[in-house]
Order: structure tokens, then sequence, then C-alpha cells
């Protein structure tokens, strides 16, 4: 009954894609990729890679069932990227200082937040996020050439910061069946200028490129919610190949993932990395409410 009940209640929120009066595009590339998405054999896998892979496999059978149009009503999005309601959305929303970024789009049938449905709660919250760094280290935005995200979710924080007048490029690093969301998310959310200056990776291969840019640029490490998912060896790999080299490092994590002790690791990460100046603070205002969850915020130290 509960389960009906909320579904009415999404249903009712939500900025349906097919009243839009934009044409969201799916461009035939996109189509050829979802067609060749292979499910992932999950048997061997353990801990956050078969949780994580385990989801990819139900994502993959709803991008194939043609649901791309209206991908954040797929539960899996739900579960993993998607704030569609909470406790903490109001306080999060009295903490923004303006709305002027808040209107939601149609892209991906958005559900609003039933409480003040002229937003969602995931526009607040990554709001919230980016609010709460600018805080620390203010203006940020116009000093940064290229951000790294690591695990971009369906490109809503991305679409987020272009929002804020960003103008340089911006990497995605994730899975591609993720990787397939952002790019129709973004191409039909930003402009075509903005839109290619994005560039959307799912391994280290030839990304040397992209490090030099990082090391020669000022530039900004996203990781909100994704590193602390990730398990080990991908944490490994992406410290061995890029993530040493950041002028500013915004993060966000629980203390316990699966099997990992989050808040020892990014301690431990703190003290091997001290040419940084660390921020580790609780997150307030928000879902530490419930659960406690952390910033960590890094800053290059000038010598």
């Amino acid at each position: 009954m509960k389960f009906f009940f909320v579904s009415i209640i999404d249903f009712l929120f939500t900025k349906h894609h097919f009243l839009d009066l934009k044409n969201h595009v799916i461009s035939n590339d996109l189509k050829k990729e979802i067609e060749n998405l292979k499910y992932h054999d999950i048997s061997n896998l353990s801990g956050a890679k078969k949780e994580w892979h385990n989801n990819l496999n139900r994502l993959i059978n709803k991008l194939k069932k043609n649901r791309l149009k209206d991908f954040l009503r797929i539960d899996v999005v739900k579960k993993t990227m998607y704030v569609s309601r909470a406790n903490y959305t109001l306080q999060e929303l009295k903490y923004l200082p303006t709305k002027k970024y808040l209107k939601e789009n149609f892209v991906g049938s958005p559900i609003m937040f039933y409480k003040r449905p002229m937003y969602s709660s995931q526009r607040i919250h990554h709001q919230f996020l980016l609010y709460s760094f600018e805080i620390e280290f203010e203006n940020f935005i116009k000093d940064i050439d290229i951000i790294f995200e690591f695990g971009g979710g369906y490109g809503s924080m991305c679409e987020n910061i272009y929002r804020l007048n960003y103008n340089g490029e911006y990497v995605i690093f994730d899975f591609k069946e993720f990787s397939i969301l952002q790019k129709y998310y973004l191409y039909n959310t930003l402009s075509r200028k903005s839109f290619n200056k994005i560039m959307f990776i799912n391994d280290f291969k030839n990304s040397q490129s992209i490090k030099n840019k990082v090391i020669s640029s000022n530039s900004l490490f996203i990781a909100t919610w994704s590193l602390s998912e990730a398990d080990l060896k991908t944490r490994n790999l992406l410290d061995e190949n890029i993530l040493k080299n950041f002028d500013y490092y915004l993060i966000a994590f629980q203390p316990v993932f699966n099997e990992i002790d989050n808040l020892n690791y990014f301690k431990n990460f703190m003290q091997i990395n001290n040419n940084i100046n660390w921020q580790l603070k609780e997150i307030e205002n928000s879902i530490s409410n419930i659960q406690k969850q952390y910033f960590l915020f890094g800053k290059k130290k000038l010598y």
C-alpha cells in the first residue's frame, strides 16, 4: 500500500519528458552504444564491486527496453544517483543564498520535491554541495581550467557547474553505462559549446593528455559519494594515474561502505598527500542528521 501511494506521488510530481516542448535527442551513436552493451558476469565478484556491477546489469536491462527518455524514474537510478525526496532537502534549500540556479528541466523526467514542487531535491542537493565548497574557496569556478569528476552520476553535477558560468573543460570518469546517461542528459541540457568541452572516459588508457592538462592548469577533482563507493583496486588505479595532481578537491563520503572504512582511508590519504591543505568536516544541514557524512576539501599549498 505504501509503495503504491509513493508511486502515485512520484508520478504526480514528475516533470514528464513527453510534456516538454523541446525535442530530447537520442543520437544514432548513443542508440548503438546501448545496443552494444553487454551484461556483466558477477558470479566471482564480491563487496562494492559486485554491488555496482549488479546495478549496472539492472540499468542495462532498462536501457535496452527504451527507458532512456525517463531514466530518472528507473529504480536503480533513483537508488544510486538520484535524490527524489529526503528529509534533509528543506534544510539544504534554506542553506542556499540564492534560488536562481534551481530551475529544473524535463530531461529524464525528474521527480520534483513534493514539499517545494517548483524544485527537485537533486538540484537542491547539488547546489548545496557546490555552495558549501564555494564558502571554503570563494569564487573558485572562475579560476578553474579543467574539472575531473570521478563518478558523474547522470551528469547533474556537471550541468550545475556549467550553470554557474563555468567556461573550462570537464572530464567525467565513469562506467560506460553511466556515460550513456551523461551524454544524453548533457547533450539535451547544455549549449553545444559547453557540451563539446566535456570528455567522457571509462578507463585510463591514453589519459596522459588529460594528466598533462591537470598538471599545467588550475584543476579541480570532484568525487561526491563515488570514490568512497569504489573498491580499493579502482582507488589505487586512480591514485597512480592522476589523483595527486590537482589544485583543488571536493570530496564527499560516508564513513563506511561495505567492507571499507572510508574515514580511516581518507585520513591516511590526507597524510600521504601532504602538499595539500585539507579540511575534513562533518556535513551540516544535510544528511548528517540521519547518518554522519563528511566533506573533504583540499587546496594545494603555496610554497
